[in-house]
């Protein structure tokens, strides 16, 4: 079994010497590529995609070293709030995947002092909001 992880949750922040590559935010990290090498050393075959295409076959993730993977069985999605998702979501599951969407923190309940809680705000961010879910 092949599990894909995607994730929204990616940081701004580049160390001097990762060569410009994409990092994880904390959430991404704990929940897409901690488990995804704890699946792995448990003789999984696992993607954390910093990229993703759509074919009739699904969902297709691009890792960081620029593989595409054509045959995830799983995807995992963390994160993922933005106006396209559930498409994403039908164009995988009419391709055969099975799609767990982890949803992260629980926005619509969040105090509104909560940074999370303004970022998935739809009135403040239309695009990419907990409304999506």
């Amino acid at each position: 079994m092949k599990i894909g992880y995607l994730s929204a949750d990616w940081s701004n922040a580049f160390p001097e010497d990762n060569g410009k590559k994409l990092q994880p935010g904390g959430s991404g990290w704990y929940r897409c590529h901690v488990p995804a090498a704890e699946l792995a050393k448990n003789g999984y075959e696992t993607v954390v995609a910093e990229q993703v295409a759509m074919s009739d076959r699904g969902l297709v993730l691009c890792d960081s070293g620029g593989n595409e993977h054509d045959d995830i069985e799983v995807i995992v999605m963390q994160r993922v709030m933005h106006e396209f998702a559930h498409n994403l979501v039908r164009i995988a599951q009419d391709g055969g995947q099975a799609v767990v969407h982890d949803v992260d923190d629980w926005y619509w309940g969040l105090h509104e002092s909560n940074m999370a809680s303004k970022q998935s705000d739809p009135d403040f961010n239309p695009d990419a909001n907990r409304e999506h879910y």
